[in-house]
């Protein structure tokens, strides 16, 4: 991990060289899946909130773009839980849109993708999965 907004970039099947964007703090999502890579969440979630301030993780995203730049494919929000569930998800998309005019993707549960306007964000991928009980 570069900093506690941003890791990789990681080699994806899918989207390539990916910078990853974690828009919460770890293990915060509106789910706590048995199954969850990251193990069950540590702080259950349903309402959005803003978690981290808009410019320090553009500036963080910012100086890794200048870092690796052409070794980047994808721009990726997904992190260490529930993305959506960020209230300035939608802000720091946009914010990234200044710096960065490659593919960027959006991993999400759906649990909270109600509430988002992901049309919006100039997201080129959105890898989403539902869950059921």
């Amino acid at each position: 991990m570069i900093s506690k907004y941003v890791f990789g970039p990681v080699p994806s099947r899918r989207f390539g060289s990916s910078l990853g964007v974690n828009p919460l703090p770890r293990k915060t999502c509106n789910y706590s899946c048995v199954y969850c890579q990251l193990g069950r969440a540590h702080r259950l979630q349903t309402g959005r909130k803003e978690h981290y301030h808009t410019d320090e993780v553009l500036a963080d995203v910012k100086r890794v773009v200048g870092q690796f730049g052409d070794d980047i494919d994808h721009i990726t929000f997904m992190g260490d839980g529930e993305p959506t569930l960020a209230a300035n998800l939608e802000d720091m998309a946009w914010g990234v849109r200044d710096f960065w005019n490659g593919m960027m993707a959006l991993i999400t549960n759906s649990g909270s993708s109600d509430r988002v306007r992901l049309q919006d964000n100039r997201f080129h991928d959105h890898a989403a999965q539902s869950e059921s009980a």
